[in-house]
């Protein structure tokens, strides 16, 4: 009985860490996508000014 119930708690815990290994992984990726919008944008505006008829 009592490996049992350590063996249920030591997966349950692995499936929660996963989980939350998962949310850290996501919320990273949205950040660098985040990141990478905001380089395109920055570089797209530094072209702008520097092939800009004047």
């Amino acid at each position: 009985m009592n490996v049992y119930r350590t063996q249920h708690l030591y997966f349950a815990l692995e499936d929660q860490l996963e989980e939350h290994l998962k949310e850290i992984i996501d919320k990273a990726f949205e950040h660098l996508e985040l990141e990478r919008q905001k380089l395109v944008v920055t570089v797209h505006d530094k072209e702008q000014l520097i092939f800009s008829p004047d």
